[in-house]
């Protein structure tokens, strides 16, 4: 089966459509209409179904990237948030923590100065008159601590535990 090749290579022109150059012999292979007729009609079709299968492609992919670029976003938006609610819990712990302390300290104080009072009577009015100056002092630092910490742990009540609380 001699000139196997040959025959392949034709078969693929015409399906391609490409005109066959001229042979040695100086004859011309198929006309162009002939060899672009029903098979050339059908690779358009193809080509056009191709394009469109394509661009179609491109489009539902650019929509997922755009999709998974605004979720991307969202999760940002809601990683920041999460961040700044917890620094706000943390920050109130840290001063109510602070106002305990100050609070604890005021009391051991008052309590170390009516120690100090039952143990060492005071005789003279000066000594009274101080005495009782820091015992309205340390009055007041009590009932500031008191207040302080009620604003703080009404504060905290108003930021949401989770994101999902509104």
């Amino acid at each position: 089966m001699p000139g196997w090749w040959e025959r392949v290579e034709k078969a693929l022109d015409l399906v391609a459509g490409v005109r066959n150059p001229p042979a040695a012999g100086g004859g011309e292979g198929p006309p162009e209409n002939v060899a672009r007729g029903l098979l050339g009609s059908f690779e358009a079709k193809m080509t056009g179904i191709l394009v469109s299968a394509l661009h179609e492609a491109f489009n539902r992919d650019a929509a997922r990237l755009a999709a998974e670029r605004e979720q991307a976003e969202h999760e940002r938006r809601r990683a920041e948030l999460a961040l700044q609610l917890e620094m706000a819990r943390q920050r109130a712990e840290r001063e109510a923590t602070r106002l305990r302390e100050v609070g604890a300290l005021a009391l051991v104080v008052w309590l170390a100065s009516l120690l100090f009072v039952t143990v060492h009577p005071l005789e003279g009015t000066a000594g009274r008159i101080i005495l009782g100056l820091a015992w309205g002092c340390l009055t007041a630092a009590l009932a500031a601590v008191f207040v302080g910490y009620r604003r703080v742990r009404d504060a905290a009540q108003h930021v949401p535990k989770s994101l999902d609380e509104p």
